[in-house]
């Protein structure tokens, strides 16, 4: 990798993984962009932390991805390590789970990923380096009662992520 400043973007950073992911990355001294819905948890995570820069973003909202997608596709340097960390579960039988539910589970869970990953992609070609971690889940492998939802939601992102594995890896990009 280069010796230009790096960028790193962490998704779903209000809490647990995501808020332990940026801060370590905050300790290399990797300017961090953090994104949830609860802007005063990535505030005091930046209080907290130099180098990390909160945005509120609702991943459930396509308009909000596609904005925070504009600015990511002119942002200089260009965010080199992503972790897209957000995500959440609904459980139940597929036949009682609302379909605007699963609507909403798949717009956080696969498609904002997936934008997100499309608007960083052209910065990290260019750098001819770049780091993609899709958090994802043993139920994108392996269904149980119950989970359906979510385990189709989290069997696209294991789909997705192998896909982008071979069609990026000559452009010196990890994923």
């Amino acid at each position: 990798m280069s010796d230009q400043k790096k960028s790193a973007l962490v998704t779903g950073a209000s809490s647990g993984i995501g808020m332990a992911t940026a801060r370590k990355l905050a300790e290399k001294g990797i300017e961090t962009i953090v994104v949830a819905r609860r802007i005063e948890r990535l505030e005091t995570l930046a209080q907290a932390h130099e180098g990390i820069v909160p945005r509120q973003v609702d991943l459930m909202e396509p308009d909000q991805v596609e904005n925070f997608c504009a600015e990511l596709s002119a942002r200089k340097p260009p965010v080199t390590i992503l972790v897209n960390n957000a995500g959440y579960s609904i459980r139940g039988m597929f036949e009682a789970v609302p379909l605007g539910d699963i609507r909403r589970l798949f717009e956080v869970n696969v498609f904002a990923l997936v934008r997100i990953t499309q608007a960083c992609l052209p910065g990290m070609r260019l750098a001819r380096e770049g780091s993609i971690i899709n958090v994802s889940s043993i139920a994108g492998k392996f269904a149980f009662p119950g989970t359906g939802p979510y385990t189709a939601a989290k069997h696209a992102v294991e789909a997705f992520t192998d896909a982008l594995r071979h069609e990026v890896a000559p452009f010196g990009i990890r994923v």
